[in-house]
């Protein structure tokens, strides 16, 4: 049985976390504060223990309000999520999942349960228990193994790529990468967004993930003073995850996204991460090329939905798709997300 996760057990969590080789951020007591001071979300973690009383697993999960009503889902927005289990235990973690969920739905009228994986993670025991696996969406990432950045990576970069060579101009027209404040990296972050008629996320999110989570880099691209292009990084014990990627569309020529690309892949090299993650990427899109040709492989993100009928409304991109050829570079739209409803929607799309 799981039992809810209390204060006094925040050390023991977090230990379990980063010893399990499936360990991300977002399964963090970090990531858990984040996510609660930003969007109020209640939390549901749950810890499974074995017959000594030692910590057989943990499961985090949000209830949350969306536009499908309510839904438990781990976890909301980022890459990864579900429950993280030793050997021997998988049936008895999805046992008690799907027990917890027949009560929120009895007592909360919660509509369904998501359940994202870990990196390179496909949860079997799950179909036994009439979970439904979905396509998520799909990472790319760098396997950086023992190779060296300056004799083995970069060499290696193709020509046809212009990888190189765009890196070469961003630096002749004297671009240059520091460490971004808040409110200029939100700045750009809003109206990249609002170019692409997508959501913003709310300035207090990466407010929060800077206070909760020290280790994220809040990197910009700039060029005399003015910053032109932005990237958030979670490293997380042998992963460096990059997200939330902004530039400004009227200085497309200055190449600042390759430039943070370089900067970025170099400091994972640097300081001997095993993988630069670049986290998801919707399918069909023009950054599935982007990131490829930095020598990017892909991995396929699942979901695993309870019960099965409703593994059709866990589509992260079906609204966009539906509604983005009406918002996107749209004045209207441009308007709206810089509002703090604007600033807020997200929390609906989990």
């Amino acid at each position: 049985m799981i039992e809810p996760l209390r204060e006094e057990d925040y050390g023991v969590w977090d230990a379990f976390v980063e010893e399990s080789s499936d360990g991300t951020l977002f399964h963090t007591i970090a990531w858990k504060r984040i996510l609660e001071e930003t969007f109020g979300y209640q939390p549901y973690y749950f810890i499974l223990r074995d017959a000594k009383g030692g910590i057989a697993g943990i499961f985090p999960a949000f209830l949350v309000r969306g536009i499908h009503g309510k839904v438990l889902v781990s976890l909301p927005f980022m890459e990864y999520g579900g429950p993280i289990v030793r050997d021997g235990y998988y049936a008895s973690m999805f046992e008690s999942i799907v027990n917890l969920f027949v009560m929120l739905k009895k007592e909360q009228g919660v509509r369904y349960l998501e359940i994202k994986t870990p990196p390179d993670t496909q949860y079997h025991d799950a179909e036994s228990f009439l979970f439904a696996p979905v396509v998520k969406a799909y990472d790319y990432s760098i396997n950086i193994g023992r190779r060296d950045f300056t004799n083995d990576f970069w060499p290696k970069m193709k020509a046809k790529t212009r990888v190189r060579h765009s890196v070469v101009q961003s630096c002749r027209y004297g671009v240059g990468v520091a460490d971004a404040d808040i409110h200029s990296f939100y700045a750009l972050h809003v109206s990249s967004m609002a170019r692409v008629g997508s959501l913003p996320w709310p300035q207090r999110f990466f407010a929060n993930i800077r206070t909760y989570y020290p280790a994220s880099r809040f990197i910009g691209a700039y060029i005399d003073k003015k910053m032109i292009g932005a990237m958030l990084n979670l490293p997380y014990r042998a992963r460096d995850l990059a997200v939330v990627l902004s530039y400004d569309r009227s200085c497309q020529a200055y190449r600042a996204s390759d430039l943070l690309y370089y900067h970025e892949i170099r400091f994972a090299f640097e300081n001997r991460f095993a993988t630069v993650d670049f986290g998801r990427t919707r399918p069909d899109s023009p950054y599935e090329k982007y990131k490829q040709k930095w020598g990017a492989t892909k991995h396929t993100l699942y979901s695993y939905v309870y019960p099965a009928d409703m593994c059709h409304l866990v589509d992260p991109y079906a609204s966009y798709t539906r509604f983005a050829r009406f918002t996107r570079n749209n004045i209207a739209w441009n308007a709206f997300v810089h509002t703090f409803f604007g600033q807020n929607a997200i929390r609906y799309f989990p």
